[in-house]
């Protein structure tokens, strides 16, 4: 039953990814906020998908969230993290390694949402990166790097 549920909840969830990043391609044209409205929405369907196929979810530390925004940068503890993290905590600015700016959809609504793209070998260099380009976005006021509100 376990394999079922799981083939069901991958099937669905790539239907789900693909019908959100396809419809949703306008709000490239719109405000940051739109976008980081869809990541949010996509997100919630991502983990509501595994309701739906009884799969269960636990949160744990939820106390240690952040209240308002803050810089994530992850360190996956599985699949789930990437999605959850959009449901959880969407008023953050999220690092993200460069590999993934590359996946088509995925990597744009990233950019356009202001994720800070960075190269995991780039040692120090990276971690300045991350520290300057986290600093503009929040004395901006704003997680995107496009925004156009």
């Amino acid at each position: 039953m376990l394999v079922v549920r799981s083939l069901v909840y991958v099937a669905l969830f790539y239907l789900w990814t693909a019908f959100v990043a396809v419809i949703c391609t306008p709000l490239f044209l719109g405000p940051t906020s739109w976008t980081l409205a869809m990541f949010s929405a996509w997100s919630r369907g991502v983990v509501g998908l595994l309701v739906i196929c009884g799969i269960k979810v636990e949160v744990r530390g939820r106390e240690h969230m952040p209240k308002g925004p803050a810089l994530i940068a992850p360190k996956h503890q599985c699949m789930l993290d990437v999605f959850a993290q959009f449901t959880w905590l969407p008023a953050s600015a999220f690092v993200m390694k460069k590999e993934l700016a590359w996946i088509p959809w995925f990597g744009w609504y990233a950019r356009k949402a202001g994720a800070i793209v960075i190269d995991r070998e780039g040692g120090s260099k990276t971690m300045r990166q991350v520290i300057r380009e986290g600093t503009e976005r929040f004395l901006r006021g704003s997680r995107g790097a496009n925004d156009q509100q």
